[in-house]
């Protein structure tokens, strides 16, 4: 009889370490899962992000290659063009200036003017970038005029 007894308990043990073993093994199974979507989710967002760069580098090439830009204009072909786009824009340059590739200038006149002009920019036929950008508003004129400090750089 007690050879039986001990049988019956070895097999309830063993019963109940498989029973456990089930349970952690669903309780993994689980987190693994939840990972598996978390993941999912994210290579999702990276895959939406690699699109979107893709998207802007075929764009880039596009623009490029429509020769939409000019290739090495001259400095000073192209600080006459950023002047004459803020004179058609009725701002006041109060003072300018061209160092090898940068150019600065400080300009007054109608806010609305000013981002007028900076849309006229984007439109030009040369890649410039603007290093620097100061608006204050003018403290002797009307609300509606800005003194402006600004810096391109010619690419």
């Amino acid at each position: 009889m007690q050879k039986s007894n001990l049988i019956l308990i070895i097999l309830f043990s063993a019963v109940i370490l498989i029973c456990s073993g089930i349970f952690y093994a669903i309780s993994n199974l689980r987190e693994v899962r939840a990972e598996y979507k978390n993941l999912n989710l994210e290579r999702s967002s990276v895959q939406a992000s690699i699109n979107s760069l893709i998207e802007q580098n075929a764009q880039l090439k596009n623009l490029i290659s429509a020769d939409k830009f000019q290739e090495n204009p001259g400095h000073v072909e192209i600080f006459s063009y950023v002047q004459n786009v803020m004179q058609n824009n009725n701002l006041n340059i109060i003072s300018s200036g061209q160092e090898n590739l940068i150019m600065t200038f400080k300009i007054s006149g109608n806010y609305y003017a000013f981002i007028n002009m900076l849309a006229n920019l984007r439109n030009m036929p040369y890649a410039v970038k603007i290093n620097n950008l100061r608006i204050r508003k003018n403290e002797i004129s009307p609300a509606d005029l800005v003194d402006v400090n600004i810096t391109f750089e010619n690419l």
